[in-house]
Order: structure tokens, then C-alpha cells, then sequence
């Protein structure tokens, strides 16, 4: 399956695609469950993703989806020279700002920025307002998340 996502990768790069947001992380490079040894640790296989996409065409990026506490999407930036994604959704940011447009103060946001770890020289995150998928408020409290609902979701289906 790996060489597969590779060979796909590298026909998207070679008609100019240059960015690729690979979907739930976390749960991509899971082995929790497998009974086998894995022929390479899923964060070695990552490592050789990017490792592949700057061989092939330098300016290429992964951007991940990873939606877990700040300490915990660090690790899929790689080490210190940042060899594993370029860069994650930085769903955390994302959330706050929901706070603070229902407050309209900027503390939420003010709070999180202060939270945020340091990357690698050559990692970013991606701040972003909403994307595709649902909206999650799973890094709010649950006060916070009904405060939220209450300003932005009056029906009950929201």
C-alpha cells in the first residue's frame, strides 16, 4: 500500500500538483491492534514521504490533519529539522477564534497563540477559519462549547 501511495504522489507531482493534505493523521500512522512487526515505524514511513516529495519536486508540501492537543501534533512536524510534515491545521486556533467571535474579546485567541509550541525553521501551521468537515469544539470545555452553540447554532441539529 505504501509503494502505491507513492506511485500515486509522484504522478501528481509530475503534472504540477504541489501540496497534498493527508486526512486524520494520528489514525494514518495507528498501529495499535496489528499483530505483525510493521515493516517500518509509521513515523519513518512519513519521514520518507516528505523525503520523497522534496526529491522529486522541492517546493512540494504535506499538510496534515491532525486534531490533537498542541504537545501532541509536535511530534508530526518530525524532529528538531522538521522531516515530517510541513505543516498541520492548527485546529486549536481554530476553535479559540469560535470563542472569541461569541465573546468578542480577543483572550481566547491571545491564550492559544501563547500555547502554541515552536516548530522546526521549515514547518508552519495552517490557521484556518472552518474547512470541510465538521465543526469540532473538542478542545473547549464543555461550557465553552455551549456557550459557542448558543451563539452560533440556536437549532437543535447544529
Amino acid at each position: 500500500m505504501r509503494e502505491e501511495i507513492r506511485r500515486i504522489v509522484g504522478f501528481w507531482l509530475e503534472i504540477g500538483l504541489s501540496g497534498f493534505r493527508v486526512d486524520a493523521v494520528p489514525l494514518l500512522l495507528e498501529t495499535s491492534g496489528i499483530e505483525r512487526p510493521m515493516e517500518i515505524a509509521p513515523h519513518d514511513w512519513l519521514r520518507d514521504l516528505r523525503s520523497f516529495l522534496g526529491r522529486r519536486r522541492g517546493d512540494a508540501l504535506l499538510m496534515g490533519e491532525v486534531n490533537l492537543e498542541y504537545e501532541d501534533v509536535r511530534r508530526f512536524f518530525g524532529d528538531e529539522s522538521g522531516d515530517e510534515l510541513h505543516m498541520c491545521l492548527n485546529f486549536n486556533l481554530n476553535q479559540a477564534l469560535a470563542l472569541a467571535l461569541v465573546r468578542e474579546d480577543a483572550g481566547a485567541l491571545v491564550h492559544n497563540l501563547r500555547a502554541m509550541p515552536s516548530l522546526p525553521a521549515d514547518a508552519a501551521w495552517a490557521n484556518l477559519i472552518r474547512n470541510h468537515d465538521e465543526w469540532s469544539l473538542d478542545k473547549l470545555t464543555e461550557a465553552e462549547r455551549q456557550e459557542v452553540f448558543r451563539a452560533f447554532g440556536p437549532k437543535e441539529d447544529f
